[in-house]
C-alpha cells in the first residue's frame, strides 16, 4: 500500500500538510485491503476557501486505486465511515470520483455536480440504493 499523487497536480506539497493528516492517511491505508493505493489530487494546492482545511494543510482530495484501476466511491464509503475520524466529502462528478478527507470535526456531504450544491450523506445513500449497508454502519 502506498500514498501517491495523481490527478490535477503532478506534485502535492507533503511538507505543507499537517502531520496528523499524514498519519491518519497512513493509518487508513494500513486498514485497506492489500494492493489499494491512496491517490492524492491536492492538499494545499488549488483553489479552496481561504479559511478552510485545505489552506491549513488539514485536508486532501483523493481517490482509491487497486492495481492502478479506480475504485468507485461506493466501494470505499463504508470503510471510510468506519475508519476515518473527521470530515468526509464524496465527489462522484470528478474524472476520478473520490473524496475530500480532513481532520476537522466528523461530518459528511455529497457533491454530485459542479453546481456547488452540497447534499447529505442520506441523499447519496438513497440515490445509490445503499440503504441496507448504511443502516448496518450508522
Amino acid at each position: 500500500n502506498m500514498i501517491k499523487t495523481k490527478g490535477l497536480y503532478n506534485k502535492v506539497d507533503f511538507w505543507a500538510l499537517d502531520f496528523r493528516l499524514i498519519q491518519r492517511l497512513k493509518d487508513l491505508n494500513n486498514v485497506l485491503a492489500p494492493g489499494e493505493d491512496i491517490c492524492i489530487h491536492c492538499g494545499v494546492e488549488g483553489k479552496h476557501s481561504p479559511g478552510g482545511f485545505h489552506p491549513a494543510g488539514m485536508a486532501v482530495d483523493m481517490h482509491f486505486e487497486k492495481n492502478g484501476l479506480l475504485l468507485q466511491p461506493e466501494a470505499m464509503l463504508f470503510m471510510l465511515l468506519k475508519n476515518w475520524k473527521g470530515g468526509i466529502g464524496i465527489y462522484t462528478h470528478w474524472n476520478n470520483p473520490g473524496f475530500h478527507l480532513d481532520i476537522g470535526t466528523a461530518r459528511t456531504w455529497w457533491k454530485k455536480d459542479d453546481s456547488g450544491q452540497l447534499y447529505t450523506l442520506a441523499q447519496y445513500v438513497i440515490e445509490k440504493g445503499l440503504n441496507e449497508y448504511y443502516d448496518k454502519i450508522v
